[in-house]
């Protein structure tokens, strides 16, 4: 079964960029009111007019991207996180230059652990925590659907130990 991020991810990117358009506004705004401030200061420092449009709109373009960058992150991480839970193990699909594949089997694990805020149980999203024999804890952040890859992640290792036996806890 197939788990992706949930979408809540994308709600403090968006807040981020709707701040960052209104700053803009603001800037753009501002920048009318203190134009002849901003002429003398590049005239008395020697640089010109010519010089003036080219810093704004390096600044304004500089303020685009700090306020677009972390919805582009976040939405790149949603495109390309996969948890996908298999009958013997446990995969995790992730990055978006760099591809990284994490497995971990079924009978490796020691513990499913579920972290739910008050959000997360509202919107239905939460942190599994995975405890290992060979690896501390796999750490899968913001599941769509968490609760349900818990139980699912250990009812399969139940299946397992009545089929296989028992097997090291």
């Amino acid at each position: 079964m197939m788990f992706k991020p949930h979408w809540i991810m994308l709600a403090k990117p968006l807040l981020i960029a709707f701040a960052g358009v209104v700053m803009l506004r603001i800037f753009r705004e501002g920048l009318q009111d203190y134009s002849r401030f901003i002429y003398d200061a590049f005239l008395r420092a020697g640089l010109g007019y010519e010089n003036i449009s080219a810093a704004l709109a390096a600044v304004q373009l500089g303020i685009v991207a700090l306020i677009f960058w972390p919805l582009i992150k976040a939405r790149a991480v949603r495109a390309t996180w996969r948890f996908e839970l298999c009958d013997e193990q446990i995969v995790w699909r992730h990055g978006v230059f760099n591809r990284y594949v994490e497995e971990i089997e079924i009978a490796e694990i020691v513990g499913v652990n579920l972290f739910e805020s008050i959000t997360g149980r509202i919107f239905g999203f939460s942190t599994v925590l995975i405890d290992t024999r060979g690896r501390d804890t796999l750490v899968m952040p913001m599941i769509g659907g968490g609760r349900t890859f818990a139980n699912q992640a250990l009812e399969a290792k139940r299946r397992l130990r009545r089929t296989v036996g028992n097997f090291p806890a």
